[in-house]
């Protein structure tokens, strides 16, 4: 199970319209993901500071399974191999189920607090953390649009000049 936080380069239309010099959509997706791979490992331990900060994460699972895909077309997605991770995010449409007592979650977290596990999964359950998402992944990849588009500005004007030297411009 994993969830998206993706940013696709529909809202930064003006970046690409600023490579124009570059002429193939082709140089435009190279020039992206080779900033977004850049900027990556920031952004991942921008979204893990930001969950961490929202949620006690006792086991450090939560945190250490989010990381970063970059695709060759030039969009990111933020993704966790844990399954609540998309709830604490987005936030849960409704009311959450009374949670799994058995869950191994469940266990491991009573015991980390020293308390039984019913008692654990009733707090959940009665306080609804998770009703309101945390948000972490859009806010790392918005603390890094900047630099990312810096990063494209670079990689675009030495690719220019690459290929000016290199006479294929």
């Amino acid at each position: 199970m994993s969830f998206d936080a993706t940013l696709n380069w529909t809202n930064f239309d003006n970046v690409r319209k600023s490579l124009r010099f570059l002429k193939q959509e082709k140089n435009w997706d190279e020039i992206i993901t080779e900033a977004l791979n850049e900027w990556s490992s920031e952004i991942e331990s921008d979204a893990r500071r930001l969950l961490r900060d929202k949620v006690n994460d006792v086991t450090g699972r939560l945190a250490n399974n989010i990381f970063v895909v970059v695709d060759e077309d030039g969009d990111l997605a933020l993704k966790s191999y844990q399954r609540y991770a998309r709830v604490i995010d987005k936030g849960y449409d409704g009311e959450m189920p009374f949670p799994n007592v058995k869950s191994k979650t469940i266990i491991q977290y009573a015991k980390e607090y020293g308390i039984k596990p019913y008692v654990l999964a009733r707090g959940i359950h009665q306080n609804q953390p998770f009703a309101e998402g945390a948000h972490f992944s859009w806010t790392a990849l918005w603390y890094n649009k900047d630099n990312i588009k810096k990063e494209i500005y670079i990689i675009a004007k030495r690719r220019k000049k690459e290929a000016i030297r290199a006479g294929t411009y």
